[in-house]
């Protein structure tokens, strides 16, 4: 006579596998959380950027207050600032503007500053450049690039 066993998963073994997928899950569900964050704060933060670049360059374009029209970005304090004048130094300042607590810019790079100025009734720069963000965690970066006829175009990446 043979006797014939049945194998099959105990309860046990089944809750212990629905654990670990459950852990698995959380931490998975909870990096994409925390890149979600990064990526939507860095996205406004960028898009902020490229409206007051715009900005600038639509003044500059259309010649208000007969004056080039820039903005200013200071990374010490993670500020940037629309002005009207050849440069920020000499310059009427309008609008103040600071990016979200959760990031910094990366260019220009620590304790320096970056000037773009658009000139008046081309809005041209006549140099190609561009500003950089990033979360503090570096996970999420974003670019703006300007080139010498003034049109600004921007990425958002994961690292």
């Amino acid at each position: 006579m043979k006797i014939i066993l049945k194998k099959c998963f105990t309860i046990i073994e089944i809750l212990m596998v629905i654990f670990i997928l459950l852990a698995i899950s959380t931490v998975i569900f909870k990096s994409s959380l925390e890149f979600s964050k990064d990526y939507f704060t860095v996205k406004d933060d960028i898009t902020k950027i490229k409206t007051v670049l715009e900005s600038a360059k639509n003044k500059a374009f259309l010649g208000e207050l007969d004056s080039d029209w820039g903005v200013y970005f200071e990374n010490s304090t993670s500020i940037y600032y629309l002005f009207a004048g050849s440069s920020f130094n000499n310059s009427q300042n309008f609008s103040q503007y600071f990016l979200d607590d959760n990031n910094i810019f990366t260019d220009p790079p620590a304790n320096s500053i970056k000037e773009i100025v658009f000139k008046k009734y081309s809005g041209y720069t006549g140099t190609s450049t561009k500003v950089s963000i990033s979360s503090l965690n570096s996970k999420v970066k974003g670019d703006i690039f300007i080139n010498q006829f003034g049109n600004i175009d921007i990425e958002i990446k994961r690292e």
